[in-house]
């Protein structure tokens, strides 16, 4: 009788030991859980704040649609660290939110296009490995302005084409500073 006794307790004690390795493994899932919703909550508000900002300066002279894009600081970021999938969805989420709360749902399919083309070319560079953060910032807001006038052209006249040289250029402009500056962030942070 003690011998199955100290059998079963040898098998219990297995199975306790597996559920405590199981336990241990769902807590750490757990915790990487709420560590990475945390992490893209953060950039999801900071987007959002940014986008805010850049509400308050209106650049229309320029060209209509052209912004400083601070928002796009997040993303080229995540962009920057290899987190594609995090990028993509912290960037939809502010789409989102900023159409919701300051631009309203007419800007959103201008918003969705650019975003798309910009991340492509984006991930792409960064995939490659030989660009810096102000070259593939540069060709995602060169993208973006792009993406913006070919939505832009299914709504009203070709007449918009002529806006596109300032927006490229702007584009192109912005793009440079806010790859810079996610490069200093990204220096800084390492340090």
């Amino acid at each position: 009788m003690s011998f199955f006794k100290t059998l079963n307790n040898k098998s219990g004690n297995s199975r306790k030991n597996s559920n405590n390795n199981n336990n241990n493994n769902n807590n750490k899932s757990s915790k990487q859980k709420i560590y990475n919703l945390t992490f893209y909550a953060i950039f999801v508000c900071l987007s959002v704040a940014l986008s805010f900002l850049e509400s308050l300066v209106p650049l229309d002279f320029i060209a209509p649609g052209v912004k400083i894009g601070l928002a796009n600081l997040s993303t080229v970021f995540l962009i920057r660290q290899d987190k594609f999938l995090g990028a993509v969805g912290v960037n939809a989420t502010r789409i989102l939110l900023s159409a919701l709360l300051f631009s309203g749902f007419s800007s959103l399919p201008f918003s969705v296009c650019g975003a798309i083309l910009s991340f492509l070319v984006m991930f792409l560079m960064q995939k490659l490995k030989i660009f810096s953060g102000a070259g593939i910032s540069a060709a995602g807001g060169f993208m973006h302005n792009l993406g913006q006038i070919i939505v832009s052209l299914l709504f009203v006249p070709v007449s918009v084409l002529k806006y596109f040289p300032f927006l490229g250029l702007a584009g192109i402009f912005t793009g440079t500073v806010i790859g810079i500056l996610t490069d200093i962030c990204i220096k800084r942070l390492k340090k």
